[in-house]
Order: C-alpha cells, then structure tokens, then sequence
C-alpha cells in the first residue's frame, strides 16, 4: 500500500472522528446539531477557497498531498460529502442513531480501505473490494456500535450488530453516491426504520 494512501485513509479516519468526538461531549441534540453544521460550514469553505483558487490548490497538492486524492483534484472532496452526510444525520435522527452512524463511516470505511489495500487477497467478485477489507469494516463498525453506541449513548446491541453490517454492505457496493455520504445517512435510516419497527 503506498504511504500516501495509507496516510490519507488515516487522516481521513481522524477527520471523521472529530464531528461525533465533539458531538459526544455535550448531551443536548441542538449542541450535535450546531456542532455538525459549524463544521460542515469551514469544511465546504475550505472547499469552496480550494476549488475556485487554482494556485492555492497546487499549494495543497504540494505541501499537504495527504488530503486530497488525485481524482478529487477538481471537485468536491471527501470530506465535504462526510461533513454533509454528518449534518443530515444530526438534523434528522435522535444522538444515538446520528453519532453512531458517524462512527460507522470515520471507523469502518479507512479501516476497509487499509486492510484491503494491505492484505486483501480474496476479491469478492463483481467489486474491487476484498473479504479481509469488508470483514474489518464490520468489525470496525461492529466495535463503534457497541463501545460508543451501546456503551455511551445506550443504542440496543442488537441494533447496533444490525447497523454494523448495515453500514458494511454499504461500504461493499458500488454507489453512484459517494459513500462518505451514503453511508452515514443510510446507516442512520435503516437503524431508524428497525427501531420503529423492531421496538
């Protein structure tokens, strides 16, 4: 795995953290959802400077090639479709399901990505995805639900099991929606639907 791959799956899994980090110290959801749209705001502004100053962006490619993968170069990034995705689900949804969700996406898609890329070695076929890559994907989401969602913020295990391999399915298609978006937003939908159904 080449070390800048490897070193912006881990920035992007640090990134991804900070929303639901902040999101758990206070207990309110007007706190979550001020937090998620504050830094949605300087994340797209930075995107926004980014994309429309051609010189700063040869600046980032430069001195932080970390943050932005080649095929972003001129469009939005990642991270504007996660920050997004997080302020959609902090609006929509209950602290539990939102923070979760949020979890699954900063833990378990850089982990896939990591594992796959170092020692996938069983494709499953019809995706450029690997068993070992989508094995700690749920894994990952796995631990987040439990630890964070169940532990901290007293989601059902079961329904954290169920988000988990929810959320691992997601990460495994193939989407025209980019997945630092879809992931979060339908993870939280389809735990929403469960509980309503379920409980």
């Amino acid at each position: 795995m080449e070390s800048n791959a490897l070193n912006r799956k881990i920035y992007h899994m640090l990134g991804g953290m900070v929303t639901p980090a902040l999101c758990l110290l206070f207990s309110s959801r007007p706190a979550m959802v001020a937090i998620s749209f504050g830094i949605m705001a300087l994340v797209l502004g930075f995107e926004y400077f980014r994309l429309s100053n051609p010189s700063f962006r040869r600046w980032i490619q430069v001195f932080i090639p970390v943050q932005i993968k080649d095929s972003e170069q001129n469009k939005l990034a990642g991270q504007g479709y996660m920050q997004i995705g997080y302020f959609v689900v902090a609006l929509l949804f209950p602290r539990r399901v939102a923070i979760t969700a949020m979890c699954f996406l900063a833990l378990g898609d850089p982990l896939a990505a990591i594992v796959g890329m170092s020692v996938g070695r069983h494709k499953i076929p019809g995706t450029k995805k690997s068993v070992e890559g989508s094995l700690a994907c749920f894994i990952a989401c796995l631990a987040a639900g439990l630890l964070i969602g169940y532990a901290v913020l007293a989601l059902p295990v079961w329904l954290a099991v169920f988000g988990a391999a929810l959320a691992t399915g997601l990460e495994l298609a193939n989407w025209r929606i980019d997945d630092n978006f879809l992931i979060p937003v339908a993870s939280a939908v389809g735990m929403q639907i469960a509980l309503a159904v379920f409980s």
